[in-house]
């Protein structure tokens, strides 16, 4: 039995947002815009969705992320949600096939490795579940070595400048974030005649929830909102 939903401007009961918001760290706010943007007339197929997915008992034990049993897991959630969509006949080009494309490779990511994973695996270039990172994850030993006030990079949109509202992934290397401002996405469609920019800001230690001293992109995943505003700067603009 499906649970109630709070309201008709809620695609998810109590149940699935409890679900996405403690367990997987979604912004469900984020996530129900786009829903009832895009797929206002069947919306509770979404709902149908999540907890369809609460309920998937996997038949494997996970270990390492890339483990044999991790991928015969993944090939078990794969094959449940497909089973689950193909009862609804939706064109697998359809925005609503996209929004629940999204959504099931969220979740195996989050069933493989936690909330960092997923994090980590999403799909930057185009719409995707927002993930919100609220807590520590880092590797402390790493986080410890860091300055207490620290000079991060980004690279954005310029609208995202604009807004003073920032997404949480940084790094502390200048030269990658410049890549991710003008490289990364220069043959992208959706990217075409933005303007995009590389950031340079401030952060003290204490909101890092993530860094690691081997990571390739030197990424680091900060409570955005505690970003030193007045020296937040655009070191280069360009029009892709």
């Amino acid at each position: 039995m499906v649970n109630e939903r709070k309201s008709s401007n809620n695609v998810f009961s109590s149940l699935s947002e409890k679900y996405l918001q403690d367990k997987m760290s979604i912004c469900v706010f984020d996530l129900n815009k786009k829903i009832l943007l895009d797929f206002p007339n069947n919306y509770i197929f979404f709902n149908y969705l999540i907890e369809f997915m609460m309920n998937i008992k996997v038949p494997y034990l996970y270990s390492k992320v890339e483990s044999l049993e991790n991928r015969k897991n993944q090939e078990y959630i794969n094959d449940e949600l497909y089973s689950f969509l193909n009862k609804y006949n939706l064109d697998e080009g359809s925005s609503e096939h996209f929004i629940f494309d999204n959504i099931r490779h969220a979740f195996i990511n989050y069933k493989k490795g936690g909330v960092l994973r997923m994090y980590q695996g999403r799909e930057a270039e185009v719409w995707y579940p927002k993930v919100i990172i609220n807590k520590y994850m880092g590797i402390k030993e790493d986080i410890d070595k860091l300055e207490n006030e620290i000079i991060i990079y980004r690279g954005t949109s310029k609208d995202e400048f604009n807004s003073n509202k920032f997404g949480q992934s940084w790094s502390i290397d200048k030269n990658i974030a410049c890549d991710f401002a003008f490289k990364h996405y220069e043959n992208q469609i959706d990217y075409k005649n933005t303007k995009r920019v590389l950031l340079k800001s401030k952060i003290q230690k204490e909101f890092v929830y993530y860094y690691s001293e081997n990571g390739r992109e030197k990424e680091i995943i900060i409570d955005s909102k505690k970003i030193v505003l007045h020296t937040t700067e655009i070191l280069e603009e360009r029009i892709l």
